[in-house]
């Protein structure tokens, strides 16, 4: 399996992920076209912030323009993002993180208590002319799940003491797992 890895070693950088409609294809652009890494054939993404090393680098993830459907949870090199079939990423020891959905009608499903590889906020953005929802998901045991305003746009969902800010969505759904 093709595996792309970028890492970060002095940090204050703003890593952006924008995949393609087509699996396998995308840009990775840090710090606003200071280093536009195209990439194409690539089955998973490694992005190593130096967020770790006392760092402050951010990473924000864009949908592809179409309806997905985004799966969020530990990964085996940090936390991982899978966006229906297309290449995973990985992260690990970012500061602030936000997924966004800027077409299209999309589903983030994130476990938040799984989640360890930032250090600040963890954000996740819709798309106001689309259907967008986020479904916050527990664990296996017993769950303290809140959501409420404040925090992000719209509000804050706080699984198990891990908070996941939103903004422009239609619809939150907690889901318990016990």
């Amino acid at each position: 399996s093709d595996v792309l890895q970028v890492s970060d070693e002095y940090g204050g950088d703003l890593f952006e992920v924008n995949p393609s409609v087509d699996p396998g294809r995308g840009n990775i652009d840090i710090d606003s076209d200071t280093l536009d890494i195209n990439y194409v054939g690539i089955e998973h993404i490694e992005l190593n912030a130096s967020g770790g090393e006392g760092g402050t680098d951010s990473l924000i993830v864009n949908d592809d323009g179409a309806d997905n459907v985004w799966e969020v949870r530990a990964g085996r090199f940090g936390d991982l993002i899978e966006i229906d079939d297309r290449e995973t990423i990985d992260y690990s020891d970012f500061v602030d993180v936000e997924l966004v959905n800027d077409f299209g009608n999309d589903i983030f499903r994130v476990h938040p208590t799984e989640l360890a590889n930032f250090s600040g906020t963890f954000t996740v953005t819709g798309d106001a002319t689309d259907f967008d929802s986020l479904e916050a998901i527990g664990t296996a045991h017993t769950d303290t799940i809140t959501s409420g305003p404040g925090g992000g746009p719209q509000g804050t969902v706080t699984v198990n003491g891990v908070s996941i800010r939103f903004g422009t969505l239609e619809t939150i759904k907690l889901v318990g797992l016990e």
